[in-house]
């Protein structure tokens, strides 16, 4: 069966359920699609506004108010992956568990650190979920453990996947080093802007 669940309809007579068996797929993967390229635009923009990217990809236009370059870019960098062929998307796909673990990390890392450096920020935020997101954190330090331990069923695969995850990881390090280094209070209003303002004293006076 080339589709599973589509081509079992189809070859049970039931032409129809396959049909939407399959316009379903088509919308479910358009919907994490469009999630995600809004998601990664903005990423790009944040990382622009405190210089880890170049300034340009941080304009928004005017008109329609979308960050038009971040767009571009995304797209850009999407249609390149795509056309790399699907040995490729499955190798860039097999270390998405790595960049999703460790974001994970960094997000409980974070949540933590709000509560004991700035606790009156940390009540305001109403995410006191007490141990269970370091549950989700031990959980994804797991993923990573075993998708870099050889041997396991999540290892990757050497050295294609390895070598996807280095080039990613030197990638990032230029950037960082390459980047200008930029005043906590600049940080902040570029990333916030007008909502700056609301954040408690405290955060404002350790950002002067």
């Amino acid at each position: 069966m080339e589709q599973g669940t589509i081509t079992a309809f189809t070859e049970a007579g039931f032409p129809v359920l396959g049909t939407l068996a399959f316009a379903i797929a088509i919308l479910g993967l358009l919907t994490s699609f469009l999630g995600l390229f809004m998601a990664t635009s903005r990423i790009v923009v944040a990382l622009a506004r405190v210089n880890l990217l170049p300034e340009r990809f941080a304009e928004i236009d005017p008109k329609h108010g979308t960050p038009k370059n971040a767009l571009m870019l995304v797209t850009a960098i999407t249609i390149a992956l795509g056309l790399l062929g699907r040995g490729a998307m499955v190798s860039f796909l097999e270390t998405g568990g790595i960049y999703l673990g460790l974001v994970w990390i960094l997000v409980v890392a974070c949540q933590f650190r709000l509560k004991t450096k700035y606790p009156s920020l940390y009540e305001a935020s109403k995410l006191k979920a007490g141990f269970v997101p370091l549950i989700g954190a031990v959980g994804a330090a797991l993923v990573i453990i075993l998708a870099l331990w050889p041997g396991t069923n999540m290892s990757l695969a050497w050295p294609l996947e390895y070598g996807v995850l280095i080039v990613w990881a030197v990638i990032g390090a230029v950037f960082y080093f390459m980047s200008k280094p930029i005043d906590h209070e600049v940080a902040l209003e570029r990333l916030l802007g007008e909502h700056k303002e609301s954040l408690p004293r405290q955060l404002k006076e350790d950002a002067a």
